[in-house]
């Protein structure tokens, strides 16, 4: 019973994990972005992987910089988004030379710029207006909560049920 409960506070906990935008291409390359809506000016993180020695980053064909990928391939680099770029669809793309050495790798993911006092559509609750977001989002937190209740709730149940199961049963009326 234990291990049921384990198991699905496992999968529980899984489920309950953010994760960022990303568009997985063959042989696992892949390229992230942090936030796929974002404002002028504002910072973004790019990550990528399969690329061997630097790496050019875009948007749109501006460039937003250069990174150096690490000896598996990957790449992590937070850049800033233009701050005379138009609210719009864009491409970030991610250009260098294949790890495997088969030339040169391009990878793209999609990404829409806002106009700083646009209300966020694409995340609700986060507000609208030009401050800049502050805090962190409490809702996968209390996912970890809920599910922590759970096990211990399961947990509880099954001491109780052992218990009551190797407990004799109580006579009434029966005399020694």
């Amino acid at each position: 019973m234990i291990k049921r409960i384990l198991l699905f506070a496992a999968a529980l906990a899984l489920a309950a994990t953010p994760g960022v935008a990303q568009a997985q291409y063959a042989n696992g390359n892949f390229v992230a972005v942090s936030d796929t809506t974002a404002t002028p000016g504002q910072p973004i993180t790019i990550s990528g992987c399969c690329f061997a020695g630097e790496v050019v980053l875009a948007i749109a064909g501006r460039p937003l910089g250069t990174v150096t990928a690490d000896n598996t391939g990957v790449f992590d680099a937070t850049v800033t988004v233009p701050s005379d770029l138009a609210p719009g669809a864009y491409t970030i793309t991610a250009t260098g030379q294949n790890i495997d050495g088969s030339g040169q790798l391009v990878l793209s993911f999609p990404f829409t710029v806002v106009s700083p006092g646009a209300a966020d559509t694409d995340r609700p609750g986060r507000g609208t207006g030009t401050l800049p977001r502050t805090g962190a989002d409490a809702f996968p937190l209390a996912q970890g909560g809920l599910a922590l209740v759970l096990v211990g709730a399961g947990a509880v149940f099954s001491v109780r049920n052992r218990r009551n199961a190797n407990r004799p049963d109580d006579k009434v009326g029966v005399s020694s």
